[in-house]
C-alpha cells in the first residue's frame, strides 16, 4: 500500500516501521517465533535462580524491555543491531551455564575435533555470506562510480565481475547500476559499441532480475524505464513488453505515481 500524498517526500517504502511485522513478512511464522524466542532465553538466562548480580540482571533486562517496545514502531539498523548483538553476547557469556553444570552431550561435543569443524563452518559462512556479497558490492559500486564519471567501458567490466559472483542481494545492486546505466544511454556523444554492450548487458541483467521478483513492483518499473531510455527509439517489441511488466506493476501498487508516470510514457 502507498498513499499518494507523501509523494515526492517519500517514494518507495521496503520495509515495516515495526520489527515483528518486517520479520514476519519476510521470514514467515517460524522466523517470528525464533524471533521471539531469543528475547525469551535472554530472560530465562538472566533471572534463572542462582546467585545474580540483581543490578546488572535488572540494567539489562530494562535495556532489552525498552529494545523490544521500541521495534513496535522501528526496524533494525546496522548501529542498533551491533548493540543489540554485544548484549545478547554478554548475556550469554555471563549467565550461560557453567561446564561442570552442563550436560554430557556438551561435553562430549566440546572437543578439539568439533571446534575444528564449528571453525570450517564459520569460515565457509564468512566467505558466502560476508566476502562474496562485500567484493560484489564493491565492484557493483565502481561501477556505478565509473558510470557517473562517464567511463562506461570501466564500468561494464566492473560490474561483470560483480555479476559473476552471484551472491544474495545482487538483484538489488542491478536496480541501482540500472538506474544510473539508463541516463547515460541517452548521452549522444557515447560510443555506439560501448552504448550497445550497456545495453544489452542492462537488459540481460534487470530481465533476469524481474524473473526473481515478478512480484515486487519496483523492479517492474526499473525494466520499464530501461526500455523507455535504452529502447524507445529502436525497438517497438521492448515497448510492448515493458507494457506487460507494468499492467502486472499497476495491480500490485495502483496507486503509485511513478507508476502511473511510467505507464504514460510507454502509452
Amino acid at each position: 500500500h502507498f498513499d499518494p500524498e507523501l509523494f515526492p517526500t517519500e517514494s518507495w517504502f521496503d520495509k515495516a516501521h515495526n520489527i515483528f511485522f518486517d520479520v514476519a513478512a519476510s521470514g514467515g511464522i517460524l522466523a517470528l517465533a525464533a524471533y521471539f524466542l531469543v528475547f525469551l532465553a535472554c530472560a530465562y538466562g538472566l533471572w534463572r535462580k542462582g546467585e545474580r548480580d540483581f543490578a546488572t540482571v535488572s540494567a539489562f533486562s530494562i535495556l532489552l524491555i525498552v529494545y523490544f517496545l521500541q521495534n513496535l514502531f522501528v526496524f533494525d539498523t546496522p548501529s542498533t543491531y551491533l548493540m543489540v548483538f554485544l548484549v545478547l553476547s554478554f548475556i550469554a557469556s555471563r549467565y550461560s551455564p557453567k561446564p561442570s553444570s552442563r550436560p554430557g552431550l556438551w561435553r562430549s561435543l566440546n572437543t578439539v575435533f568439533f571446534k575444528f569443524l564449528v571453525v570450517i563452518l564459520v569460515l565457509v559462512c564468512f566467505w558466502y555470506l560476508s566476502f562474496r556479497p562485500a567484493s560484489a558490492s564493491r565492484s557493483t559500486i565502481k561501477a556505478a562510480i565509473n558510470l557517473m564519471e562517464g567511463k562506461p567501458r570501466e564500468a561494464i567490466e566492473f560490474l561483470q565481475k560483480a555479476q559473476k559472483r552471484k551472491t544474495m542481494g545482487q538483484d538489488e545492486m542491478v536496480r541501482i547500476f540500472a538506474d544510473n546505466a539508463a541516463s547515460l544511454v541517452g548521452n549522444p556523444n557515447l560510443v555506439p559499441e560501448i552504448k550497445e554492450s550497456l545495453q544489452e548487458l542492462t537488459n540481460q541483467m534487470v530481465e533476469e532480475a524481474l524473473l526473481k521478483n515478478k512480484r515486487d513492483a519496483r523492479y517492474c518499473l526499473t525494466f520499464s524505464n530501461i526500455v523507455t531510455n535504452l529502447y524507445l527509439k529502436d525497438e517497438p517489441q521492448k515497448l510492448n513488453r515493458a507494457w506487460e511488466v507494468m499492467q502486472e506493476a499497476i495491480k500490485l501498487a495502483p496507486d503509485h505515481p511513478l507508476i502511473l508516470y511510467s505507464l504514460a510514457q510507454l502509452k
